[in-house]
């Protein structure tokens, strides 16, 4: 009886010791998979990126939809600034005009320089459909036209493009070259003849050449410090 019960108490104490050691082993390696050096779970800790929602309407020539705006845009800046970064809430959004697209685009653009596409994550604008059953997606369109999903690196949905748009045409540089004017130019419809062009070509020089000379004399006093001499234009017929 007392040599079954001594077998037993070293069968349990190996058994302990096994234990024990697997328990010190795992401790001291630290069994880091899905986890930080702090033991906290990676997909518990990642920070959610700050909700910023857009406006219904993007637009600058109104004075009610520049305001709103330009809120949107110092909200966006922020939260792009920050650890979490943003998501760009396009919801409600239902029209974007040439001037609002074109401070969407610009802001973003620098923003993703500066901090890294992977700062910007952003929803489709929702698709409506009026009382005939055709479907309205110009917001999405435009904004697929002009390449802010491809900026900040996410996908874009095969959308049907509205007309008014098809002729929008985006560029960007730092110089106030004729080349860079005229090769813009040249996207335009055949439809607008030599005359006109001409007449463009003239108002896009003068406006890159105001732009280069004139638009950054200083650092911008937005809190970022962000240097950056490149302009932005649309151009459409």
């Amino acid at each position: 009886m007392k040599k079954k019960t001594a077998k037993r108490l070293m069968y349990f104490s190996i058994i302990m010791a096994h234990k024990l050691k697997k328990a010190r082993k795992n401790h001291g390696s630290g069994d880091t998979k899905g986890k930080d050096k702090r033991g906290h779970s990676e997909k518990r800790d990642k920070l959610k990126p700050l909700k910023i929602t857009a406006p219904a309407v993007i637009d600058l020539y109104r004075p009610s939809n520049h305001t709103e705006l330009m809120e949107f845009i110092g909200k966006l800046r922020s939260a792009a600034a920050s650890q979490q970064g943003a998501f760009i809430c396009f919801r409600h959004t239902v029209i974007i005009t040439a001037a609002g697209g074109l401070m969407l685009l610009a802001e973003t653009d620098r923003l993703v320089k500066h901090f890294g596409a992977h700062r910007l994550q952003a929803s489709y604008p929702k698709i409506s459909t009026d009382k005939f059953g055709k479907k309205n997606q110009t917001a999405e369109s435009i904004l697929n036209k002009i390449g802010f999903y491809s900026l900040i690196g996410q996908s874009t949905r095969n959308v049907h493009q509205a007309q008014n748009v098809r002729c929008w045409e985006a560029v960007s540089d730092t110089r106030a070259e004729g080349a860079i004017a005229g090769k813009l130019l040249e996207k335009i419809d055949s439809s607008v003849d030599s005359q006109r062009k001409r007449k463009l070509y003239k108002g896009c020089i003068e406006a890159l050449s105001n732009a280069c000379e004139h638009a950054y004399l200083d650092v911008r006093k937005d809190g970022l410090q962000i240097e950056d001499k490149r302009w932005w234009m649309f151009i459409a017929v």
